[in-house]
């Protein structure tokens, strides 16, 4: 099982002896390492250490190294890792008590200290990876891919689709009366219609906040980290190298999925499931790694293998596109062609999306009837007697 596995079932354990609310317990409190106080609260979905890899000196004068940064239709900017790569409280998760929780910083640190230095070792073509490091690396690349900001995004219509599904079914007398019977088995009292309403709409002011959609992104971090490792693992490798003059790109969005047509065309935005997918992750300006590619470990691409790598990611880019040396070329690309393929839209469509509200409105249903949450219940006035 992958670390973040481990962290996943103890998290469920916690969740079920718990007394209230939101607090996971992989978010727990714990001692950070020396050295990682200074990351709590300060990342991205693309860490600071990954964007160092793309990072250089752009002048002699210049004190630290820095990249390009192209937004769409935004004039480029030279940046940092550092101030592209932290954003406070990106992984924040408001509790139950009102208070912030940044802790998950402390874990994703651990995981982004692994990346760090397996990602310099890539740059060697004679490095050989083990079986452990290729799974840890596996894991890092399953919670880049999990925590990035087109995923956020997508968590984000997910919870508005449940907000309306809760919305509508608050003006359902049928569905009001049997949330009614379940607060007579919780309570042991009589519910009215009126305060089955009340309490519904307590849920729905709740589950509207931007609190909700942020801790729906950090509470299922983890769980698609886990199912994207097992995707993965077991997948053939391959580091591409570019040829000089040049160079990979990265973006906000890193890794993403593609699928070659016979003239060796890249179309991106498949789920991980498809057949004969490939996955690219571009390790720095020289690397990149095709994930599922065949042959040997290391191959020595062509220019246009990388203009196409590099189109595919300035596709799939949520805002940001990175580059170690200015290019007009990736400027105008991401001008023209940045963004376009979006997570719920083009690319990794859930089976529900064309019958959205309709299909939250059965699993909010389902989710809150009587049959589905009976077994689970502890009658209040049996407890208070025991």
């Amino acid at each position: 099982m992958s670390s973040y596995g481990l962290l996943v079932g103890r998290a469920a354990k916690r969740r079920k002896n718990a007394a209230q609310g939101v607090r996971l317990g992989m978010l727990e409190r714990e001692k950070p390492r020396r050295g990682e106080g200074k990351l709590i609260g300060s990342h991205t979905g693309t860490a600071a250490s990954y964007l160092k890899q793309f990072t250089r000196k752009q002048k002699p004068s210049d004190r630290q190294a820095k990249l390009w940064v192209y937004g769409r239709n935004v004039t480029p900017r030279s940046s940092t890792s550092n101030r592209e790569g932290r954003e406070n409280g990106y992984f924040a998760v408001t509790l139950s008590d009102g208070q912030v929780d940044e802790s998950v910083e402390t874990i994703l640190a651990g995981f982004d200290d692994k990346a760090a230095t397996l990602l310099r070792l890539f740059a060697h073509e004679t490095y050989v990876l083990s079986p452990k490091d290729k799974e840890a690396f596996t894991e890092c690349l399953a919670l880049i891919f999990a925590r990035t900001t087109a995923r956020r995004e997508l968590t984000g219509k997910i919870a508005r689709h449940i907000r309306d599904a809760y919305a509508e079914l608050s003006s359902d007398p049928e569905w009001l009366q049997e949330q009614a019977k379940i607060n007579e088995e919780l309570s042991g009292k009589p519910t009215t219609l009126e305060e089955a309403s009340r309490s519904v709409a307590r849920v729905l002011t709740r589950i509207s906040t931007p609190e909700y959609v942020r801790n729906s992104f950090i509470q299922g971090l983890f769980h698609l980290a886990s199912g994207v490792y097992e995707e993965l693992s077991g997948k053939s490798w391959q580091v591409w190298e570019a040829p000089e003059r040049s160079e990979f790109v990265t973006t906000d969005n890193p890794i993403i999925t593609l699928k070659p047509d016979t003239w060796g065309r890249f179309f991106p935005g498949w789920g991980l499931r498809s057949e004969g997918l490939k996955i690219a992750f571009p390790l720095s300006p020289i690397h990149c790694l095709l994930i599922g590619a065949d042959g040997r470990h290391w191959r020595r691409v062509t220019a246009n293998d990388v203009n196409l790598i590099n189109k595919a990611l300035v596709l799939c880019m949520d805002r940001w596109t990175y580059s170690a040396s200015y290019s007009e070329d990736i400027r105008v690309l991401v001008d023209s062609i940045g963004g376009t393929v979006r997570y719920g839209e083009q690319a990794f469509v859930p089976v529900w999306m064309n019958e959205a509200p309709t299909y939250f409105r059965a699993r909010v249903r389902d989710m809150t009837s009587i049959e589905k949450i009976k077994p689970q219940l502890v009658p209040m006035h049996k407890a208070n007697s025991a």
